[in-house]
């Protein structure tokens, strides 16, 4: 998706695309398909080497800059970009040295920068498409495709299920409701299974499932992942992001755009750009604590509604699409000019 932002949003009368590669459309929605394929060939690896004699300017990204096969010498700049804080990531950025510049999403990533490679390195942060929280489905579709029935809530987790976006704590939260006599709550995770190329790198959980079904017996669902992010974030009660790491998480800007209350670990973005824009939950937090965050919502509905519609805002106002591209092709243009 960031991937297809670039392309679609940088000035085309300042930056032209001459090519994208590892792109896998079956992972993409049509809408990203279209606004790659429409600007630029999609090539496989092994024509990069010859493809990039014709840039000034080569983006890495998910990939070390040796995997990319890179030729030497270069005739252009290569950038290597931070997307997250995994173990993953971690891994790549230990090729920074290779590139002649690095990008991450926010401050708290660069933390996975090498710490002698941080002075080559820039924040641009990422962006919400708003076509991606307009809903395909209603309400009523999206509740009963999740088994819901009328009066039942609905706690929504986005993203992947990878132990360090910890989708346990949806499980715990959900009990720690009913516990407290909030019966009307079910837990529903939206998202893939780790990639194979991730679970390399982290541990991977591939019970998550089995060990919700015994914290919160027959109250969480895992649906798999969603093209439809406005459908289900239009169907949400609550939302949750309690990841253990993150850099500038994507699904929680959405969550934002799309005026939904959410609970969130005070990690990345949230600890520190937007800290009052969540209902905090401690890392590693117990489901009471989680519990107790989500009724404090639903008893300040003011309070609550305020603080949605400032998240809404500074989602869709600080982090759009337009200024993602403005931001990159200043950065772009900059790095491609002589010395």
């Amino acid at each position: 998706m960031w991937m297809s932002q670039l392309v679609e949003f940088c000035d085309p009368a300042a930056i032209q695309w001459v090519f994208v590669s590892a792109f896998h459309p079956d992972q993409a929605s049509d809408v990203m398909v279209e606004a790659i394929g429409s600007r630029c060939p999609i090539i496989p690896l092994d024509r990069v080497s010859q493809a990039c004699e014709a840039c000034d300017v080569v983006i890495v990204w998910g990939n070390t800059v040796d995997e990319v096969i890179l030729p030497r010498p270069r005739s252009f700049k290569v950038v290597l970009a931070s997307l997250g804080m995994c173990d993953f990531t971690r891994r790549v950025m230990q090729s920074a040295g290779d590139a002649d510049a690095v990008v991450a999403l926010s401050q708290v990533s660069l933390d996975v920068v090498p710490s002698d490679q941080r002075y080559k390195a820039v924040v641009i942060p990422p962006a919400v498409d708003p076509r991606r929280i307009v809903p395909e489905r209603s309400i009523a579709e999206v509740r009963e495709s999740w088994n819901l029935t009328d009066g039942q809530k609905a706690l929504v987790y986005i993203g992947r299920v990878a132990p360090e976006k910890n989708p346990l704590a949806v499980a715990r939260t959900v009990a720690g409701l009913h516990r407290m006599g909030f019966t009307q709550w079910r837990g529903i995770i939206v998202g893939p299974e780790t990639p194979p190329k991730y679970a390399q790198a982290i541990p991977f959980i591939d019970d998550a499932p089995c060990l919700s079904e015994e914290i919160a017996p027959g109250l969480v669902r895992f649906m798999g992942p969603s093209g439809d992010i406005g459908g289900v974030c239009g169907a949400a009660d609550h939302m949750i992001l309690p990841s253990f790491i993150e850099g500038a998480s994507l699904s929680l800007l959405e969550m934002w755009a799309a005026g939904k209350p959410v609970l969130a670990t005070p990690v990345g973005m949230v600890a520190h750009e937007h800290p009052d824009l969540v209902r905090q939950i401690p890392v590693r937090a117990m489901g009471r604590e989680m519990a107790r965050a989500l009724v404090a919502d639903l008893e300040d509905p003011q309070g609550t509604r305020d603080r949605v519609e400032r998240a809404r805002k500074t989602a869709t106002e600080q982090y759009s699409v337009e200024k993602l591209g403005q931001r990159w092709t200043k950065y772009l243009q900059k790095l491609a000019s002589p010395p």
